[in-house]
Formats: C-alpha cells, structure tokens, sequence
C-alpha cells in the first residue's frame, strides 16, 4: 500500500545510499556463524573493496581486538577505529542513520533495537548495540534524535527524496498495537519522511526462526522476518530492483513457491504506487537465488542460538542433532558506495550451474543499475548463515 504522509515535522532527509558518502560505518565479528567459515574474512573483502572509494569507521570492543583487527586487514590506511561494547556486526540495523538538513548540518536518528524480535529493547545485549549512535554522534559533533521506534535499516529503503519503502509486516512485528498512522507519524517525526510504500511481506527464506522450520523442513538462522533490503531497492528515485521468482522455480521449490507469491504480491504494490513526480515506477526483477542448505551442528555458532529459541505452534527443536539451515542469500542485499556496487557472489563447487548464472546475471543487471560505478562480487556465505548480507553489515555516513 502506498500513502501520502501530511505535514513533513522536519526539514531533515535522509539521504539515499547512493548519494556521496563521508564513510561505511561497520562492526568487528566477535564470532563465527559456522565452526568452518570465518565472518572476518567477509568483512576483510569489504573493506579492501572500499579502498579508494571511502574511508570504514570499524567498531572494536578494546585495543585488543582493534590490533587483531588491524594485523588481519593489513593496517589499511582508510580505517580508523572506534571502541564499543558491540557483540554483533549487523551495523545496517543497529548503526548510526545520518539525516542531511537545508542547511548542510547533520544529525543522527537513534531507533530502539530488539535483535529483530528475538530480545527486547531492555536486553543488555541490546541495549549495548543502541549505543552505536550515540557514539557516532559523539565522534562527529552532531546532535542525536531519539525514537520510540523498533526499526531496523536493512527495513527501511529511502529514495533521498521523501520517500520511505517499508515491509509492513516486520514494522508491525516490532512494535505491537500501534497503528500503520502512528508509525508514519514517527517516521515523519525522525526522517522527514513525505510519501510511504508500504510493501507486504519479505522473503520465505528471511522468515523470523522461532516461527518453526520452512515448508522445505530446513530452519532461517537468526533471520529479521522479511527485510526489505531482500525484496527491493531503489536505484534512483524513478527505478526500482525488485527480487522476482520464475515458475519453473517455485515448481521445484516448496521455498521459493511461497517466495513467489509474496513478490508478486509486493509487485502489485510497486505496480501502483507512483514517484515523487506521479509517475509510475520502472520496476527492474532480481533473479531470486537459489536455495542452498546447509547441516549446522552443535558448535556452530548460529545452531547454539537458535537450540535455545521458544518455537511457535509447539515445534520442538531437535537439541543435540544436526538441523539443515537455508542461507539467508539475496542479490538485493547489495552495497552502494562512492564509485562502487559490492554485491554477493553466491556460486561455489557443489551448486547447481544456475547459481552460477544467477551470479553473472545479477552483476549485469547492477551494471545497468548503476554504469558508473565499479561492481564488485564478494563471497558471503559465512553471514548469509547467520541471518544477512553486505547490505546488512554496512551502513553509510553521507558527507
């Protein structure tokens, strides 16, 4: 659904991720999804992609980490680093969101955090990762604005010009018995939002865990519900990616028959919503990827949180045995950045070719997307196992 919002509060915008940025504001892994995939060597991919491009303000916990950190990255000169009790390295969800006003000043949004509905807003743990904004905030003399809100960035998708794109299903999750009037009054509030898109539902493969195993039999690992940063982007104010799955797909896919369903649903939406200027939108489809599983263990990181997980519907968890898992894979979870794209390259030995193909055709369609920037393949199964992607452990600062 899309609405008109009233009033704008503020005369403050949120830029879009394609708009000049100042720096990529990212976290440290203090863990490893699964025993045999290290979460670092992803981050290190990323960071010496940014190389040139943009200088990473990187999180640690202490001097200890932060000398880890540097010895494994190869002391990059475009790094500087911050100490912050941060256990996790979903920084797009949990970081700081910078505001650009009429003026050319800045400003920062702080929104409460829940571990995407698997905690709550007073967790310690949670309350740990709130403090990245502050920090922020404190490191670039800028003032900090707080919202009630339960909102995560990888759910909102901004166009740089008022425009607010939004899976409605996980905004309501986070913040139960509020109307759809009262979040786009806060929205309004904090971001300066005018004009929301409002999509249905996410991916079957983002789906939150404790919500019981996917119609395959295999569990999400630690997934937000539906992100909309797996659904669809903007790629400028009149075009949008939107993730797509053929028939012939969802015929051999209980997983991504659902997924199906769901985005041609969120296509209708798109279909009839309208651009700053009333315009229709060029939508743009996303092949879907395909679905990969993987047997996770005792021991693996992301096993041992989710053994843990009260299960809906009276599902029991199989605690001591070996689980499949889906990884929580989309081209969409892509990062824009100054002169450069990073997408997820997906294919390995063992996959079907299509997984290849999916590859090749993704990085075309982000060439198109975006011609004049540099577009960047980097594995990412190592996080796609623990819930996300690029998109999702990096989040811009606009200058």
């Amino acid at each position: 659904m899309v609405s008109m919002a009233g009033a704008v509060a503020s005369d403050w915008r949120q830029p879009a991720e394609w708009e000049p940025q100042r720096a990529v504001w990212m976290s440290w892994p203090t863990y490893d999804n699964v025993a045999d995939l290290p979460v670092r060597q992803v981050t290190r991919d990323i960071v010496r992609a940014l190389r040139g491009h943009v200088s990473v303000e990187l999180l640690v916990r202490n001097a200890e980490e932060q000398a880890t950190a540097r010895a494994f990255l190869g002391r990059p000169s475009h790094v500087s680093y911050r100490f912050s009790p941060n256990q996790e390295i979903w920084a797009r969800d949990f970081g700081p969101i910078f505001l650009s006003g009429t003026t050319k000043s800045r400003r920062i949004v702080d929104f409460q955090f829940d571990f995407w509905g698997y905690r709550t807003p007073a967790d310690p743990l949670a309350r740990a990762e709130t403090g990245t904004e502050a920090l922020a905030a404190r490191v670039r003399g800028l003032p900090l604005t707080r919202s009630w809100l339960v909102s995560e960035g990888g759910n909102r998708e901004a166009d740089g010009r008022g425009t607010l794109m939004m899976v409605e299903a996980v905004e309501r999750r986070r913040n139960p018995g509020r109307s759809r009037a009262e979040l786009e009054a806060e929205f309004r509030r904090v971001l300066g939002v005018r004009r929301f898109i409002w999509l249905d539902r996410g991916v079957a493969e983002d789906d939150l865990t404790f919500e019981t195993p996917l119609a395959n039999g295999a569990y999400t690992v630690v997934t937000t519900g539906g992100h909309v940063d797996n659904v669809a982007r903007f790629v400028d104010s009149r075009t949008i990616l939107i993730s797509h799955v053929t028939e012939a797909e969802a015929k051999r896919s209980p997983v991504m028959a659902e997924t199906r369903l769901r985005m041609l649903a969120n296509e209708r939406i798109l279909r009839a919503a309208r651009d700053p200027e009333g315009r229709r939108y060029r939508l743009v489809r996303m092949p879907s990827p395909e679905v990969v599983t993987r047997k996770l263990r005792p021991g693996d990181g992301v096993y041992d949180f989710i053994a843990e997980l009260k299960y809906e519907r009276g599902h029991v968890f199989p605690k001591g045995q070996p689980v499949p898992a889906v990884e929580a894979a989309s081209y969409l979870n892509y990062f824009v950045s100054n002169g450069v794209v990073l997408v997820s390259r997906l294919y390995r030995p063992g996959l079907p070719i299509a997984a290849r193909q999916k590859d090749a055709e993704a990085v075309r369609i982000l060439r198109r997307a975006f011609p004049n920037r540099r577009i960047v393949a980097l594995r990412t199964d190592a996080i796609n196992l623990g819930g996300g992607g690029i998109h999702c452990i990096t989040q811009q600062e606009p200058r």
